[in-house]
């Protein structure tokens, strides 16, 4: 900025430099969250890295470089960092990231904000059964875990193989976008431990026991739980020669 002294002909220019006042909270805005404009909703993978760049302005609205004179920090119960040291929650689902100015702990325009988490690639594999009885159908279910235990959704089942026995299952269709299901192809009369085995891409991803218990134990359970009952009711039982 210019500025002559004297009356009539300029005899000395002093050159000024008009520095911007604090950051004013009200005309200071997110602009993009991990490059994706704040007009986008903004979803973010569990554990990553958050970049957050602001528009920070004073009163009068001049642009004021942010440094260390912003805090950011997702919910209440999270440590505050700068934007460079922000790293997303671990738990799938919406939390809501604060931007604020550290002097006066003012929210800047639209903070806090909410921020959708979803789970990252699946880091594990779990099979999951339930005990059968002879004769009836083995069905196991396969889900994916990222690093921090979320369920990660299955985008795709192509490559995905199951095997109980060493006999091939059939692929299920499913409503779940976070399990995949597999049948045995006929009724399974052996009882014991079935060991199922689930490859992607000819990798084992998976593998676990799914228990068939026999036939006549079961009915021989459900005969001494009908005794059990009668003897604690007090009911007289009579048996057959």
């Amino acid at each position: 900025l210019p500025l002559f002294v004297g009356s009539e002909t300029p005899s000395t220019r002093i050159q000024l430099t008009v520095i911007p006042t604090k950051i004013d909270p009200s005309k200071s805005k997110i602009v993009s969250i991990n490059h994706r404009k704040m007009s986008q909703s903004v979803v973010i993978q569990a554990g990553k890295r958050v970049k957050v760049k602001v528009d920070c302005r004073d009163q009068f609205n001049n642009q004021v470089s942010s440094g260390e004179n912003l805090q950011m920090f997702f919910d209440s119960d999270h440590p505050c960092s700068t934007s460079s040291q922000l790293i997303a929650p671990q738990k799938v689902g919406h939390h809501s990231l604060s931007i604020v100015v550290s002097e006066t702990s003012q929210h800047i325009t639209i903070s806090p904000l909410s921020i959708e988490i979803i789970a990252g690639q699946p880091f594990t594999w779990r099979i999951r059964s339930n005990p059968i009885i002879a004769g009836e159908i083995i069905v196991v279910q396969l889900e994916g875990f990222d690093q921090f235990g979320n369920v990660c959704p299955i985008n795709s089942m192509i490559g995905f193989v199951a095997t109980c026995s060493d006999h091939q299952m059939e692929l299920q269709t499913t409503t779940s976008m976070t399990v995949v299901e597999w049948r045995s192809k006929d009724h399974v009369k052996q009882s014991g431990l079935h060991h199922v085995v689930v490859t992607q891409e000819t990798k084992m991803i998976a593998e676990g026991d799914v228990e068939v218990k026999p036939a006549r134990a079961i009915a021989a359970q459900c005969l001494l739980s009908e005794i059990a009952e009668k003897v604690h009711s007090g009911q007289q039982i009579v048996l057959a020669n």
